[in-house]
């Protein structure tokens, strides 16, 4: 597998995917180097889970239109590369980059602002939330057979997981959405990036971590399958 992921670090770099993830640094850094330090509580969960979605589901979907329209996943057909070998290694290099931006980010963010880091908070939402964009923008992509078919699904898909951010705006119009919020995966991502600054709730870390595991391991499964099933054609063997 460590070729397979050696492979997916070149291809982020040759394909300048790397400067991508740099500009889009660059950009949020400057986003919240003007903020005042007392919002910081509530833009980071909002900044870090849209560029964790930015970054993940995009690179991720691009990798695999990129190798639809070259054939690569033939390759899986005619060698002992196992599909679960194959997206794992997907998932592992593109988390890898994305968690390296954000890390970033925040350590550059912390270093003009000067505040606190909750460490543990920071690894947990950052394992939590990298590779549940990535194995999205995957199992997307895997639907269509060019980026812009996806744009309109996208930007649905994106609409629905972003409503537990509206429990940020004080109002009776959006009350609705506080007890709806506790089944969503990016509610627990949104308090978790939140634990990194100011304490949450106790409940959020084990609840977060096992909800966002589960669905995790749901969606590479679902990922598997549908890539044997749509990319190659064929109903689950060589998974």
């Amino acid at each position: 597998m460590k070729h397979i992921y050696r492979w997916e670090l070149l291809f982020l770099w040759k394909y300048k995917i790397v400067y991508a993830g740099i500009i889009m640094t660059a950009m949020w850094f400057a986003v919240l180097y003007f903020l005042p330090e007392r919002s910081l509580p509530i833009a980071l969960p909002i900044v870090f889970i849209t560029d964790f979605a930015a970054a993940g589901f995009f690179f991720s979907a691009s990798m695999i239109f990129y190798e639809k329209n070259e054939q690569v996943v033939d390759a899986i057909i005619v060698t002992p590369t196992k599909v679960r070998t194959y997206l794992l290694s997907k998932t592992l290099s593109v988390s890898t980059f994305v968690l390296s931006v954000a890390t970033a980010l925040l350590f550059l963010v912390q270093m003009v602002k000067g505040f606190e880091i909750n460490f543990l908070y920071l690894v947990t939402a950052f394992i939590s939330i990298a590779p549940f964009f990535v194995l999205l923008g995957i199992l997307v992509a895997m639907r269509y057979d060019a980026f812009l078919d996806m744009i309109i699904p996208m930007g649905i898909l994106f609409f629905i997981l972003f409503l537990p951010f509206l429990t940020y705006i004080n109002s009776n119009a959006v009350a609705f959405m506080k007890p709806l919020s506790y089944f969503f995966p990016t509610f627990y991502m949104m308090k978790m990036t939140q634990g990194i600054l100011t304490p949450v709730s106790s409940f959020i870390l084990p609840v977060g971590l096992l909800f966002s595991g589960l669905v995790n391991w749901g969606l590479f499964k679902l990922c598997v399958k549908k890539f044997n099933e749509t990319v190659i054609g064929r109903g689950g063997h060589h998974a």
